[in-house]
């Protein structure tokens, strides 16, 4: 009872951690129907845990598509089918109140006891704010890059001369793309040698606004006016240019010197004053250049939206962040509209209500809380300033309207709330688990002296282990030999049909020659009576060729060396077969020698061919550059045994053909085994390799060839594999290395 509390107070208190850990989980089956909603869940997506239990995850937390448009539907049935490919994944949820957010998911498969998928674990942390502001960032920098383009200024990026990058208005401005600007050195190709010394120091300044001239890609000089100063990209340090063809100003001011020398000659006392005019027409152009430069980069550069409407509420100016939040690409496709023209009749009516009364009243509306939407559809609170805009007799001429994006402060401001509030819970939390930690404290000493005790059971329960795993290698090493010797078993009827077709063919050649030695031997005692000096000669002469005649004697002759060379090779295939029956029957405990895998595999369609010799081709694309290997001959003979008769009984009594093909690549010697029979259904595959699994029909097989196999290869350092299709045969390959 006292162990039953402690798991009770131990599981409480992991579940505690967890819905600390600020992270949500959930479960669901195969079916996508939702059996366990625990963790941070119920905060992150406003369901309570019985709301959700039994449901399906596209009723509830899981949209079908994201606003990307991509199929969630179709990316989880993917995960379903391989988890592993989809074990971390970002994707975007649904709360019950509508809202759209955004989870990074860690994924993990759950198993039952025969080791069938059952469902998918999810563990998920909110990173809606991280998406929302790398897309912020993102349409920060296209909105920068757009602005740099419609700048009047030419634009460069250099460092120390290296041009890294410019606007559309610089490649205008010199005559050349912006791909061929990319890498120029500023100096020795686009400005003349006469001002490289001025430019150079003038680069040793943080900032620094001078004139200078630039050669046109057609070769042609241009006055240029420059305002450059430093600036960081990354932690690289670069310096930014804008340039400006001054040519027409320069123009201007060659052709007021020359009106102002005509009007010398006309009116000499005029001459200073023209000249003081000229000096200060000149310095308020530069101040007016200076100031229109400083206000453009400023509202370039606002986060904010800036807007200018006429009396009718229509727009007569924007800044680019006003044309993106239109969803527009170019500002002529906003001027000259008002908000009926992108807002809902709501929104719209609502925002001309209060332009008309700042122009009726002449009153300022300073960050007032304005309710939008956003060019994605999404509802966002801006902070809007609108101000009467007059003219030089102060009549009111329009509206100067400014909004900033308050959505994520808003948003930040209610979190902080909520995670105070969690801080204060978890803080009373905390002192609870403190008097926990000291009773814990307390088990923990007692349950140390329990597991020195434990430790001393362990190990003498590891000696037991270290003596069964020794009684279990002596077993598989036996368990090995059986199935060699129950293989061999297998063979023995075939092997001895095989060796009694050259035993008669021998007997019956012996029998043969004996009668025709016979034919020989009568002739033969014939010619023994022939003695020097014997008076009967001629008439045993007569004898003898009558009894040749007879007996057909050359005939006989002939026939003893033809059954002779027959006796030899019914001889030669009892040999063949005994050989094969020596390789196959090696013992267990042979040493690590170098053998030829091609005479292993012959020696093995030795033992086997009265299986296969009337129904099956056999093609060996055998390499002749094969080296020998290093290994234990006897158990990789058992290895290409069983693959082998698999392969004829894969075949059946269909005609078919076994390819065995050698091939040697970078230490490695490759056997593969290929068979046109009946193949393995994909569903066995994974099981092919186990224990006692066989697909053959009861009373054919143990099922422990293929397993056995495995485990020889394995000990020889190597692979063993599988390829097969229902119907279209199997593959076998072999995998060892040539060096042990």
């Amino acid at each position: 009872m006292h162990q039953n509390n402690t798991i009770h107070r131990e599981e409480r208190y992991y579940r505690q951690i967890v819905d600390l850990a600020n992270v949500a989980i959930v479960k669901f089956d195969t079916k996508f129907i939702l059996n366990d909603f625990t963790g941070n869940a119920e905060k992150v997506f406003g369901y309570k845990k019985e709301e959700v239990l039994g449901r399906s995850l596209y009723e509830t937390i899981v949209p079908h598509y994201e606003s990307t448009g991509r199929d969630l539907v179709r990316l989880i049935d993917q995960l379903i089918a391989n988890i592993h490919s989809y074990e971390y994944n970002v994707n975007e949820n649904i709360r019950k109140d509508g809202k759209v957010i955004w989870m990074q998911w860690y994924n993990s498969e759950l198993r039952d006891e025969k080791n069938v998928l059952t469902g998918i674990l999810s563990i998920g942390v909110e990173i809606t704010d991280r998406v929302m502001m790398e897309r912020a960032l993102k349409e920060s920098e296209e909105r920068f890059k757009t602005l740099s383009n419609l700048t009047f200024e030419g634009i460069i990026i250099h460092e120390n001369g290296l041009i890294l990058d410019c606007n559309l208005s610089f490649e205008r401005q010199i005559g050349y793309s912006r791909k061929e600007l990319i890498g120029m050195q500023l100096l020795e190709q686009l400005i003349p040698p006469g001002y490289h010394v001025s430019i150079t120091n003038m680069m040793k300044n943080d900032s620094a606004q001078y004139e200078a001239e630039a050669i046109h890609k057609d070769g042609t000089i241009i006055p240029i006016s420059i305002e450059s100063g430093k600036a960081k990209i990354g932690d690289r340090e670069v310096r930014v240019a804008a340039i400006r063809n001054i040519s027409e100003l320069k123009k201007t001011i060659n052709e007021l010197d020359k009106y102002k020398n005509h009007l010398e000659e006309i009116v000499v006392q005029r001459t200073e004053e023209l000249k003081e005019k000229s000096r200060e027409l000149k310095k308020q152009n530069e101040l007016l250049q200076l100031e229109r430069n400083q206000l453009r980069t400023i509202i370039d550069h606002i986060p904010d939206i800036i807007y200018i409407k006429d009396t009718q509420s229509r727009f007569l100016n924007v800044n680019q962040k006003q044309v993106q939040h239109f969803k527009k690409k170019a500002l002529s496709e906003v001027i000259g509209k008002n908000d009926f023209d992108f807002y809902s009749k709501e929104f719209a009516e609502k925002y001309l209500s209060n332009e008309q009364e700042i122009l009726r009243k002449g009153i300022p509306m300073i960050n007032m809380e304005e309710l939008s939407i956003d060019e994605n559809g999404n509802q966002i609170y801006l902070s809007t300033t609108k101000v009467p805009l007059k003219d030089h007799l102060g009549k009111i001429t329009g509206i100067v309207g400014i909004g900033r994006d308050m959505t994520e402060k808003i948003r930040a401001d209610n979190e902080l709330k909520i995670q105070k509030m969690y801080l204060e819970e978890s803080n009373h939390l905390l002192g609870e688990r403190s008097e926990k930690i000291e009773k814990l404290n307390a088990q923990l000493f007692e349950s140390n002296d329990k597991l020195e005790a434990a430790n001393h059971i362990l190990q003498e329960r590891k000696e037991e282990l270290e003596a069964t795993l020794e009684q279990l290698k002596m077993a598989q090493t036996q368990l090995i030999q059986s199935e060699k010797m129950a293989s061999l078993g297998i063979l023995l009827a075939g092997i001895a049909h095989e060796i009694n077709n050259p035993v008669n063919f021998i007997y019956a050649g012996v029998n043969s020659m004996i009668k025709d030695y016979q034919d020989v031997n009568a002739v033969i005692r014939e010619f023994l009576k022939l003695k020097k000096g014997a008076q009967d000669t001629d008439e045993i002469l007569d004898q003898i060729a009558q009894l040749t005649k007879q007996l057909d004697f050359n005939t006989a002759h002939q026939a003893i060396f033809e059954t002779m060379e027959d006796i030899k090779l019914g001889a030669t295939r009892i040999k063949e077969i005994v050989n094969g029956l020596s390789r196959f029957s090696r013992m267990e405990n042979e040493d690590w020698k170098r053998s030829d895998i091609h005479d292993e595999l012959n020696s093995v369609l030795v033992l086997l061919k009265n299986k296969y010799k009337h129904h099956i081709k056999i093609e060996r694309n055998y390499d002749e550059d094969l080296p020998e290997v290093d290994c234990h001959a006897g158990k990789l003979n058992q290895v290409f045994m069983n693959i082998i008769n698999n392969a004829i009984d894969a075949i059946g009594e269909n005609e078919g053909t076994i390819i065995l093909q050698t091939t040697y690549r970078k230490g490695w010697v490759y056997i593969s085994i290929r068979d046109t029979g009946r193949g393995i259904e994909t569903r066995d595959l994974s099981r092919i390799f186990d224990p006692f699994f066989s697909t053959k029909e009861v009373g054919h097989g143990l099922g422990l060839g293929l397993a056995i196999s495995y485990s020889i290869i394995q000990e020889h350092q190597g692979e063993l594999t599988v390829k097969s299709s229902p119907g279209k045969g199997s593959e076998f390959a072999v995998k060892i290395p040539v060096k042990h």
